[in-house]
């Protein structure tokens, strides 16, 4: 990050919700050495979520909504974990300090993720999705289906689409979607 660059962190107050994972890994050291970078103010969970997003430069998180909402309203964000939108316009996806580098190169040199490309692959989605199935891949109302096997045949026939769809896109296509 630029020397004179702020770190906005708004905590997700799920993470502290006893049902979730999150709650056992964030205990108070981990905000203190958040705290001692120096240049990171911790921002009330009661401020308004896309205020802070269409101020800032781009947006950072491990997963969750706010990556996708970034997008949408213009911003690049970078995402530090796995998600099923990880391939969206926009979204840079982190593993390494490199990667984490050149996104934020790539950012400050004007880089802007593109409306069109967002619907694109907005469209793509709602055409390879499966009513009743969420984003978990679990079957909702999977116990009152009448067909069962349709909706297994309507799944394997999706992932074998994107299979051939990706597969036959060259490396530089998959580098653009």
């Amino acid at each position: 990050i630029p020397t004179g660059w702020k770190i906005y962190f708004k905590e997700n107050m799920a993470i502290f919700w006893p049902m979730s994972e999150g709650f056992r890994a964030r205990n108070a050291d981990y905000y203190k050495k958040i705290s001692a970078l120096g240049n990171v103010v911790f921002v009330s969970d009661e401020f308004e979520t896309f205020k802070l997003i269409d101020s800032s430069r781009f947006v950072a998180a491990a997963t969750g909504t706010v990556i996708l909402e970034s997008v949408v309203r213009g911003k690049n964000a970078l995402i530090f974990g796995s998600a099923w939108y990880q391939e969206c316009e926009g979204v840079w996806k982190i593993g390494n300090y490199e990667q984490l580098r050149i996104a934020v190169d790539r950012i400050i040199e004007g880089n802007k993720p593109s409306p069109k490309k967002i619907k694109e692959y907005a469209s793509l989605v709602e055409e390879l999705s499966v009513p009743d199935v969420n984003v978990y891949g679990y079957v909702t109302k999977y116990d009152s289906m009448p067909d069962k096997e349709d909706v297994i045949r309507r799944l394997a026939h999706l992932f074998i689409k994107g299979y051939e769809t990706l597969s036959s896109m060259s490396v530089e296509d998959k580098k653009r979607t």
